[in-house]
């Protein structure tokens, strides 16, 4: 991830403009993580709830799938 990209670079500057047991500090760090852990506990749980039927099915009802001349 380049470093522009990164969420996680902004809390370094709002760790290093409060006290590191502050109450603002914590509120700080939660905002940072929070985005990036909601992002990444939705690509687990899409991961691990796939159903294979399910995936067959809407691709054989896709009202996009292409026609196959035969």
């Amino acid at each position: 991830m380049p470093y522009e990209a990164n969420p996680i670079i902004p809390l370094g500057d709002a760790r290093n403009t409060c006290d590191g047991y502050a109450p603002e500090s914590a509120v700080r760090t939660v905002a940072a993580i929070a985005p990036v852990a909601g992002a990444e506990w939705k690509r687990y749980y899409d991961d691990v709830t796939w159903d294979p039927d399910e995936a067959k099915r809407r691709t054989k009802d896709a009202p996009t799938k292409p026609e196959v001349e035969l």
